[in-house]
């Protein structure tokens, strides 16, 4: 008897290890520190430093994420509060979460200039650390500036990527104020031009003059120089043609070591900035539409504009929603209790079909042709069913899809 136990644990121990990883609807709500409801809060759930899911918080301040179990973690950025940093572990069916974000505290305002002339240098990539987590990413406009979002008082960790310059890295510490920030980057070759423009204060130009060329200084040690190459484009629904904001817009090449993202305005409109020679891809994400992503294309030129459009399909997968209802049938012999799972057509022309899931499982799959009905029978009534309808691309893209529990 001791034998078949152990045989059956240790079967019962390689089912769950060899498991396929399982997915965690989150649901959150965030407030203001006075208990206000915070519309249109930005949500990125990031692991290793990347934006792996992202959404908006709606009118009440609440927001839905289906993701794969794991540790995450988790910025919230909203204007006229301080940036909210948290990290969690989500495992099981589903989970909820309470977020307060506190008023608007200190920020940092810098410049980035050149180390001997300080003229100012433009298309730097900024990079906020707390802790080691990546909290914020801008780019430098042409008078060399960047600003922060408001930011909680603590230790942060700034960082900065230049063509042709080292890179840069400190520590600053951010109080209740705003923190200005001059960044003072070296040339990789450690040689300036013959009588160029020097500021004794780079935030005040009147204090600028030409001066002659100095001394080599000492060359540091080379790092991979990225050019100005611009990859841009609109994002739109496939449906109504409108801009979408708030899509977030990842380019990286085809090895991985290069990664940047935007997020798009009220326009939809994207531009990703300082990207190299190499070989890209295109990545656009947004809650309640499925991602897409574009082919494999190269820039091989210096200052290179590339243009790239993108049209999501809704997540929606159904005009008239998803129902369920269940039904009986009883002999003097059997009882067959049946869950009836039922939704409309797609609004999008770009969905080919439909996946339906119960607890997990894919039971059924049909295309547009239908019938746009599963019967699921010989259903347990002491333990309820979760079904999820997805819709499928023609990209082969499957949207996050509509949920449903029936007993």
């Amino acid at each position: 008897m001791h034998i078949i136990k152990n045989t059956l644990c240790y079967f019962i121990f390689l089912l769950h290890f060899f498991s396929p990883l399982s997915a965690t609807i989150v649901r959150g709500y965030i407030y203001g520190v006075d208990n206000s409801e915070l519309e249109n809060v930005q949500v990125h759930f990031l692991q290793e430093n990347q934006i792996v899911y992202t959404t908006l918080s709606d009118c009440a301040g609440k927001f839905t994420l289906d993701i794969q179990e794991g540790s995450y973690h988790i910025n919230l950025y909203a204007q006229d509060y301080a940036l909210f940093i948290a990290s969690n572990r989500y495992t099981g069916p589903s989970q909820v979460n309470y977020f307060t974000m506190s008023q608007a505290s200190g920020c940092i305002q810098g410049r980035v200039v050149d180390d001997i002339s300080g003229v100012p240098i433009q298309n730097s990539r900024v990079r906020l650390f707390l802790k080691d987590i990546l909290s914020f990413t801008a780019t430098t406009d042409e008078n060399g500036n960047f600003n922060t979002p408001y930011l909680s008082p603590n230790l942060y960790s700034l960082k900065l990527f230049a063509p042709n310059y080292h890179n840069y890295h400190a520590d600053i510490q951010v109080e209740e104020s705003i923190n200005n920030t001059v960044v003072r980057m070296q040339m990789v070759d450690g040689v300036i031009p013959q009588n160029v423009a020097q500021c004794d204060d780079p935030l005040a130009p009147e204090t600028c003059q030409v001066k002659e060329k100095p001394k080599e200084i000492t060359p540091l040690e080379p790092i991979t120089i990225v050019q100005n190459n611009v990859v841009h484009g609109i994002i739109t629904d496939t449906v109504t043609k409108k801009p979408i904001a708030g899509s977030v817009v990842k380019g990286s090449n085809h090895t991985n070591t290069f990664t940047e993202y935007v997020v798009t305005g009220s326009d939809g409109a994207y531009h990703l900035k300082g990207m190299k020679q190499d070989t890209f891809v295109i990545e656009v994400s947004k809650a309640g539409y499925m991602s897409e992503k574009s082919p494999l294309f190269t820039i091989d030129s210096p200052d290179q504009v590339v243009t790239k459009h993108f049209s999501l399909v809704s997540e929606n997968p159904t005009t008239n929603g998803l129902t369920g209802k269940v039904l009986v049938n009883s002999t003097l012999l059997e009882e067959d209790r049946m869950h009836i799972i039922e939704w409309g057509p797609s609004l999008s022309s770009e969905v080919i079909g439909f996946k339906v899931y119960r607890n997990g499982a894919l039971i059924y799959q049909v295309g547009l042709a239908g019938p746009l009905r599963y019967e699921d029978h010989n259903r347990d009534a002491s333990s309820p069913d979760r079904y999820k309808v997805t819709s499928l691309n023609s990209n082969g893209s499957e949207s996050s899809g509509r949920l449903l529990s029936l007993l």
